[in-house]
């Protein structure tokens, strides 16, 4: 403390006002150092006569380092509001006082030297859409003393539009009886834009799907309609082939055989009536469907081979048909062992004639 204040406070030199206060520090005799607050008044008699003064000395070492204390933490929470664009209020429940940090403040477009802090201003802040809506649930969050959650729109002075949440906590004090609401807003535009911007991302790829799925189901259509079409062909393809064949069966039938016949009948050399029982017995076998199934078997038969199994499926013993096919017995055999073991039978008992005319 300089001299002259000193001087001034404990001798009461100068002018003499009512009251005087001071804080100064002091250095105790163990060493330690302690804040000490002087108080002193001015005492008069009934005609208004200066008697002197009185003083009182408190130690406020601990009201200071409370009072540090608070400030380390008020400027802590200005960061922290700083940093995370938001700020705090507080409304007085009893009397309806509404303060606001200097954070709040700013993230409103306000300043605290020309803006009164009250819920006018905050209301008028609201965006139209969502005034209504906001009003009513701080209403009724207030009326009902219960925690308020929020999220609305405001428009600052510059006309800029921000998303807002809002959350507040009401508090009691030892008796019990509700006291403030405590408060904080935080600025969510950012995460709120977002919000938007993946909104119209997945209705883009809403509309991309539904397009995709769409254009699946017409190539599906089309694709239903080419199966349909080449159904049809190949049933009528199958149609005209068997057409086809029975048509040159009546024809084979009706224009041929009856004239093998009649050479048989003027015939009189035996070899010749042979020759002209291969050529019916082929011409019958050409338009056989046993012959067709038997070609297309992959069962890779010589014409003699599906001769000797046309014989063979007619009941024809083996000399029979070297006879007709001008061929050796033993040639006949050969081509019987090279049927059976192409249709699987040679390891087996079953009579081959039984087996070919189940394929008929």
């Amino acid at each position: 403390m300089e001299d002259k204040r000193k001087k001034h406070l404990f001798t009461g030199a100068g002018p003499a006002p009512k009251d005087q206060k001071t804080e100064f520090r002091i250095v105790c005799k163990d060493g330690r150092s302690k804040w000490v607050g002087i108080s002193r008044r001015a005492m008069y008699d009934h005609n208004g006569l200066h008697l002197g003064h009185r003083f009182s000395v408190n130690d406020i070492t601990e009201q200071k380092r409370l009072a540090d204390e608070l400030r380390k933490f008020n400027h802590i929470l200005d960061l922290v509001q700083e940093a995370s664009g938001s700020g705090i209020w507080t409304i007085d429940i009893q009397t309806g006082e509404v303060n606001w940090s200097n954070a709040l403040y700013r993230l409103f477009g306000l300043s605290p030297n020309r803006d009164k802090a009250d819920r006018e201003t905050w209301c008028r802040l609201f965006h139209p859409e969502d005034r209504e809506r906001t009003e009513k649930n701080f209403n009724d969050c207030l009326n009902k003393k219960i925690s308020q959650r929020t999220t609305f729109r405001i428009i600052l002075p510059s006309g800029k539009i921000r998303w807002i949440l809002s959350r507040g906590n009401t508090v009691s004090d030892e008796a019990g009886t509700l006291r403030f609401m405590v408060g904080i807003c935080i600025d969510i535009t950012e995460q709120k834009m977002r919000e938007e911007e993946l909104k119209k991302h997945r209705e883009n790829l809403e509309i991309l799907v539904k397009k995709r799925t769409s254009e699946l189901e017409r190539k599906t259509l089309q694709l239903e309609e080419t199966i349909t079409a080449l159904k049809f062909l190949l049933d009528q393809r199958q149609k005209d082939r068997e057409e086809i064949q029975e048509n040159i069966m009546a024809n084979v039938n009706q224009l041929v055989i009856p004239l093998i016949g009649k050479l048989k009948i003027n015939c009189s050399e035996k070899m010749d009536v042979s020759y002209l029982d291969v050529l019916e017995n082929n011409l019958q076998n050409i338009v056989s469907p046993f012959s067709n199934r038997l070609a297309f078997k992959n069962l890779k038969f010589t014409p003699c081979e599906l001769q000797v199994s046309n014989l063979v499926k007619e009941g024809k013993s083996t000399k029979e048909i070297a006879d007709i096919l001008n061929l050796s017995i033993s040639t006949i055999q050969f081509h019987r062992d090279k049927i059976r073991k192409k249709l699987d039978l040679n390891k087996t008992n079953q009579k081959l004639s039984i087996y070919l005319r189940s394929l008929s």
